[in-house]
């Protein structure tokens, strides 16, 4: 399955692959991914992304995925921009991912992944809780750990691939977008 995907920063890129890979394992066999990365917002990204992902058939699925940034209506902006470009190729198969707040709130929600790389006691809370951006939190966490030296792009794919997928199934907006995917890839039992 060809899959495009429409996303924010830097960090994201291999998280992504990682966790869509492990979202679909079983269904899916084999994954190739198109890269569209907006650095920043994706919102002005989405006619372009939409027309390299969806002309000529490049890819079976796209995923966008935006930090809702503790903004109530983001989702709607965004999916009201894809529903435009939808008018132009109503066959297009679209998954949208809305963290919420940010992309790293998924991490923070399964948190035995982060004390476990990070070394961190499992009896103990999380540490920065006072911190209420999860990706601010997550920087502190990695930037005053013993594994500092390890960059944070590759300590977050560590973290993605050591995710329990059925622990993050208590975050809403990740729930949301994993039981999407699925149906979008014709995963058995998901309809």
């Amino acid at each position: 399955m060809r899959i495009g995907i429409l996303f924010e920063g830097k960090f994201d890129r291999d998280c992504l692959q990682i966790l869509i890979s492990r979202i679909l394992t079983g269904c899916v066999e084999q994954l190739d991914f198109k890269e569209y990365p907006s650095e920043g917002s994706i919102l002005d990204k989405i006619p372009a992304a939409m027309r390299s992902f969806f002309e000529n058939n490049a890819v079976d699925l796209g995923v966008f995925v935006s930090d809702t940034d503790g903004e109530s209506g983001r989702r709607r902006l965004i999916e009201d921009r894809i529903s435009a470009q939808l008018k132009h190729n109503p066959q297009a198969e679209i998954v949208i991912g809305m963290p919420d707040q940010n992309f790293e709130q998924w991490f923070i929600s399964e948190e035995v992944a982060i004390k476990s790389l990070y070394g961190l006691k499992s009896s103990d809370p999380l540490p920065f809780g006072e911190i209420r951006d999860p990706k601010k939190r997550l920087r502190e966490i990695h930037d005053n750990s013993e594994i500092g030296m390890i960059t944070r792009t590759k300590a977050y794919a560590a973290l993605t691939q050591n995710l329990n997928l059925k622990l993050l199934e208590k975050d809403a907006s990740y729930g949301r977008f994993a039981k999407e995917l699925r149906e979008k890839a014709g995963c058995p039992g998901t309809k």
